[in-house]
């Protein structure tokens, strides 16, 4: 089987997206913490499902 030889970049690529990104999940983080569903390492604090997730619940998912 042939090799692929793909191109080296000589200069690594800013991405212009990579810094709104990293906001979007320190605010996600924030409003986790804010909710008391996680700690402030990323721990989950809440393991609780809603009532109608609940083992021996009736469940309609719409299909």
């Amino acid at each position: 089987m042939a090799q692929i030889q793909l191109p080296r970049l000589r200069e690594a690529k800013n991405d212009p997206h990579l810094k709104r990104a990293g906001e979007h999940v320190k605010a996600a983080a924030r409003e986790l913490e804010r909710a008391g569903i996680a700690d402030k390492t990323g721990k989950r604090l809440r393991k609780d499902l809603p009532k109608d997730m609940r083992e021996g619940n009736e469940r309609d998912f719409g299909g």
